[in-house]
Order: structure tokens, then sequence, then C-alpha cells
């Protein structure tokens, strides 16, 4: 067979109908993908068929031939419906004595464009003669260009023709799933200007303008954030108060009448929580109790809590305002997380063919112990496409990690030399020279780092896995609890490893360190700022579903008036640009969130880890007067011998990158 390499599925959706997962598949092998309309001979022992009809074009993918619908042939003709046409029995002069066809009713219609081959042949079987009808061409095809006649109302009359087999077969059922895909695709293809125009220019443009709003905006933003949040604390510590049968309900009643009265809908659930106490039972309201003082001591200490920490808060506002400044001044920047991504693009071709291969495979020799032992085949599969799943995690993970290092590397040599825009930093020279540096120092310290993200992801993972296939954990609600509590836990690990491990790579990008030392100054940098960067993670969590969110919604709204809301263009091109535009706007997100974190590492690596003097703690404090002065460049950048920062910890050079990594 091996002048077939191409494998072909003629029955794959009655297949599908006996076993969903096609475990077991009735193949052909052909030297291509057959043409639509052709027929295949069955070579088989037991043929189902002598020859398959082939209903549909394919192509070929991963040595598979991939059957899909194709886009009806369409035919259309620009008609002028007023003033309306001139008919004459003889050889027509002008375009108005040209008329359309008296079966579909637009015989008071003239024709603006080229007639298509439908109103020929209409104009034949009306009795037309071939001069006439070569005479009516020849007008019609020069009526919308000459000027003789003005139109006031044009119309378009469109003729499609598609073969689909019937609905009722097998093939039907195919055709109704994969036509709308094919439509779409057509669709998309057709405006591919207006995708990539919305998608990616207006996405890119949208979201730079939509993160530096949020960055001078952000203390209005984030109060008002903290506000509702201070409101829902208190609603919540009411509802705790009620169920402690310390409080009636009244003013939750109160409260509920008024939202209606506003024509706003209360559950029923959540207006009895409020207003009645729903339960008698001595632990629940011992429980309540409990949770309404507790609450209610945060709620106290809130607002002295952020009174004290205004100082950070400050700082904080400084960073974000600086690292929009970052994504401004280093346009650059945007260009790491699309080379990640088609890295991983690539990746995830070459690891779904692995894939493939391994579902597909066939134990062929006769000789093998193997092959009697169908269990241990299989077992050998799962096992290697769980292998799969984690390679893919692991390049995920790692790409990241080289994006973050290699942006935090750039955001320090701008910081270090006076935070003033450059055309080599524009020009992704800068990039470049930094991409080199973690390229040959760092690689092994980021791969440590994502393998151990990898190995906490898929255990999640395989847990979800069994919590969704598994029939005891559907239905044994002990097990399932078992499950879900592991799911949270690793869940919660993995979040906080993946933060602890963005300060990590960002203390060796600007230290130069290995991972354990950088996840030592990350330790110290968190117990000694913690506030600062819960804040920043915070900022950048909300900058993330703002922009997220506002972006892709906007071009939408683009699309629908550039495409007049077509029932077929507009979901199509709608969706294609709101994916586009929401990759990008994460994009942007992620590069920000990148220039948040190197730029309070970098602030922090010019002070002490732990100050423990008054002036190490007044070193701490300068931070907004130092990078106020980096940002009006009234402080001068390092010059000792190549460095590229003045810190202890700021600006390494090469050979210390060497050194240390």
């Amino acid at each position: 067979m091996k002048d077939k390499p191409f494998a072909l599925y003629p029955d794959i959706l009655h297949d599908m109908t006996i076993d969903p997962l096609l475990t077991q598949r009735y193949g052909l092998c052909a030297e291509s993908c057959p043409v639509r309309g052709s027929y295949v001979h069955d070579y088989g022992n037991n043929p189902r068929h002598e020859n398959w009809f082939i209903s549909f074009p394919s192509f070929p993918v991963l040595g598979r031939c991939v059957p899909y619908a194709p886009l009806p042939q369409t035919n259309d003709t620009l008609l002028c419906a007023q003033p309306t046409c001139i008919p004459t029995a003889s050889v027509p002069s002008h375009p108005r004595q040209v008329c359309g066809l008296h079966r579909d009713g637009t015989d008071k219609f003239w024709p603006l464009s080229n007639p298509d081959q439908y109103l020929i042949d209409g104009w034949r079987l009306e009795g037309a003669n071939e001069t006439m009808i070569a005479a009516r061409i020849e007008v019609a095809r020069t009526a919308g260009k000459s000027g003789e006649a003005h139109c006031d109302q044009a119309v378009k009359r469109q003729t499609s023709v598609v073969v689909n087999p019937v609905t009722d077969g097998p093939d039907g059922v195919f055709n109704s799933v994969v036509t709308p895909i094919t439509l779409a695709v057509g669709a998309v293809q057709q405006n591919g200007r207006l995708v990539l125009a919305l998608g990616l220019g207006g996405g890119f443009v949208l979201s730079l303008i939509l993160i530096s709003l949020f960055a001078f905006c952000a203390p209005l933003i984030l109060t008002g954030l903290m506000f509702v949040l201070y409101i829902a604390l208190i609603a919540v510590d009411y509802i705790f108060f009620v169920q402690a049968h310390w409080l009636s309900g009244g003013l939750g009643a109160s409260t509920i009448a008024a939202l209606a009265s506003l024509h706003i809908h209360v559950p029923e659930e959540a207006a009895s929580v409020v207003v009645d106490q729903i339960t008698d039972k001595s632990w629940i309201i011992g429980l309540s109790q409990a949770l309404a003082i507790l609450l209610l001591a945060i709620i106290l200490c809130l607002p002295c809590l952020l009174c004290a920490l205004q100082e950070s808060i400050k700082h904080t506002m400084i960073v974000l305002r600086e690292a929009a400044q970052v994504v401004r001044h280093i346009p650059s920047l945007l260009l790491g997380p699309l080379i990640a991504l088609a890295s991983m693009a690539i990746t995830s071709v070459f690891l779904v063919a692995l894939a493939v291969g391994t579902v597909t495979v066939k134990w062929e020799n006769e000789h093998s112990s193997l092959t009697d032992s169908t269990n241990t085949l299989s077992g050998m599969q799962k096992g290697l496409l769980w292998g799969i799943v984690f390679m893919f995690l692991w390049m995920f993970y790692f790409l990241n990690a080289k994006f973050r290092t290699i942006a935090a590397h750039v955001v320090a040599g701008w910081y270090s030399r006076g935070a003033q825009p450059s055309l080599q930093e524009c020009l992704g020279v800068e990039m470049m020279k930094s991409s080199y540096v973690v390229c040959r120092y760092h690689l092994g310290s980021l791969a440590k780092g994502s393998f151990l993200l990898a190995a906490i992801a898929l255990p999640r993972i395989v847990l979800q896995f069994i919590e969704h296939r598994s029939e005891t954990a559907k239905k044994n609600p002990c097990v399932k609890t078992i499950i879900q509590v592991l799911e949270c836990c690793l869940c919660c690990a993995e979040a906080i490893l993946s933060l602890g491990l963005s300060y990590a790579y960002t203390s060796i990008a600007i230290t130069g360190t290995s991972l354990c030392q950088a996840a030592e100054v990350s330790r110290k940098l968190a117990a000694n700022n913690t506030f600062l960067i819960a804040m920043g993670a915070f900022a950048a969590s909300v900058v993330n579903f703002l922009v997220s969110a506002a972006v892709p919604v906007l071009l939408v709204l683009a699309v629908a008036w550039a495409t007049k809301i077509d029932d077929v263009v507009f979901p199509a091109v709608g969706g294609a640009v709101a994916l586009i535009s929401f990759i990008i706007a994460r994009i942007a997100v992620a590069v920000y969130d990148a220039c948040i974190i190197a730029l309070v590492v970098c602030h922090c690596a010019e002070s002490p880890v732990s100050p423990r003097s008054r002036e190490e703690q007044e070193q701490v404090n300068t931070f907004k007067t130092d990078i106020e002065l980096r940002r009006q460049g009234t402080r001068p950048p390092s010059s000792s011998s190549g460095q590229l920062g003045d810190g202890p910890f700021v600006g390494t050079t090469e050979m210390q990158h060497a050194g240390r990594g």
C-alpha cells in the first residue's frame, strides 16, 4: 500500500452511529483524495459496497481525506427596478429596452450589469433568438457605465445551485453540519481584508488605547471596584446576621421591595436567604454567628488598612502608568507573544499528528508477544496520549516563560536607561538582543520552571477527565467531593506557583541568576512587598477582563456596520474578527502584565530586599521619586561598565548572565 498513502473513510457516519469514538473504522487506501462525484472501488475481502460514490470533495490532512461541503455556485445580476423597463419586440438600442423574465417576476426590471447564464437561458425559453440575445447582452453589458439611463432603485437577483445528498441519509446529516462551516469559511475568505484590518489592526490599536486609558483612569476604576467589594461584604455580613438570629430581615425585605419597584427581579431562593431565617439548627446558627463577627471585623478594619497602605497604592498607580508607557514606547514587545503563538501552533500540529498516529496504530507484527494482548496495546496508547498532553502543557508553559523573561530583560534595560524611548527599542533591536541572552544562558531555568507547572497541571486534567468519564465519580457523592477537593487544591497550587514563577523569571532576566536563586529573591520580594504585588496582580486581572471583553464587542459592532447585518456574512465575519481581536487583546494584556511585574522587580531590586534600618526603609520609599526622575530624564542612567542599571541587581552584563545562569 505504499503507492496509496491516503486513508479514505467512505462510511464514516455509519461507523459513528455504531461507535462514537471511532475506535473501529471502515477505511480504504487511496492514491489521492477522490474528486466529488467519482466512484472508489472497494478492494476488501468483505466489502460493504463494491463501489463507493463520493458525495463530497475532500482535502488531505495528516494522511487522511477530510470531506467538506463546497460552496454553492452562485450567479447574480444587478437590475434596476425604478424606472421600469420598456419592452420591445425589435433589437434593443437602449438599456431600458432589455427586460428580465416573466417566470421570476423580473420582467419589469432592466439589467445594469452583464446578464448571468440563468437570465440568458430564460430568454431562450421565452422565444428570443440568438441575434436578439446577443444584442441584449451587448446593451446590458454597458448599461451601468454608459450613463444613457439613470436608475433610482437597484436590486440584485441571485441564484445558487448546490448538489447535496438526500437529507434523510447519513450524508445528509453530515451535510447539515459541514455546510454551515463551509459557508462561514467562504464568507471569511471573501471578506479577508476586512477581517485582517479589524481583527489585527483594530485589535492592536484598540487594545493599546484601552490599556492607556486604564492606566490613567486606574485610581477611579480600582476605587469603584473596591467600593463595590465593600458593599458586597456588607451585604454578605447582613445575611450572616440574619441567619444568626440577630436581625429580623426587615431591611432585606425593604431592599427587595425597592428592587421590585424598579422592575429588577430577585430569585426567590436569594430573597428567602436575605429575609427569612432558613434553619433552627444550633450548629448552623453558631457558624453564622462566628462568620458574622469575623466579617464585621474585616469590614471595620478594611478602611484603616487602605489608609495605612495609601503610599503603596500610589506606587501601584505609578507602576500602572509606567507599564502603559513601556508598551507605547516599545511596541516590538507585542511580537513576543505572536512568535510564541506561532511556535505553539507548529508544535500543536506536530503533537496532533503524533496523537492521531498513536490512536490509529495497528499492531501488525505477527511474531510479537503484544499481538494477542489487546489490553497491553490499549494501555500503551493511553500512556502515550497522556504523555503527549504533558508535552503540550510543558511547551505551552515554556514558551510563556520565555516570553516573560525576554520582556523583563527589555523592560529592565528601558528602565535603567532613564525610561526614555529609543529607535532600537521601537524597531525590536533590544528585543533581539534580549532574546539572544535569554536563549543562550537561561533556557534550562525556564524549562525547569515550566516542567513544574506542567507537572501540577497534568494531575488536575486527569482528575477532570475521571470526573467526567467515570460512572463512579458521577454517582458516588463522596468520590465526587474528593475529586473536586483535589482539583481545587491543585488549581490553587498551580495559580500560586504560576505567580511565583512569573516573578522568578523576571528576576532571572534582571539578575542573571538560576531558577532556585531567583525563586529565593522572589520569595523575599513577596514577603516585603506583598500589597504592591497583590495590587499589581489585581489590576492586571481587571484590565485583562475589561480589554478582553471590550475589544471584541466594539469590533463586532464595527463588522455589523460594515456588512449591513447579512444572515450569513455577519456571523462568520463577526466571529472571525471577535476571535482574532480577542487573541490580540490577550496578547496586549499579557505584555502589559509582564511590564508591571518587571517594573515591580526593578524597583525592589534597587532597594534592599529586607530593610533593617531607617535609611534602608527610606530607600524603599523613594520609588515614586526615582521612577518620576527616570521618566523626566533628570536622573542619569547607569554608567558602570556596561551594566543595565545602577542597583545591586538590575543591570547585569552578558558575562554576568553567563556566570550566574
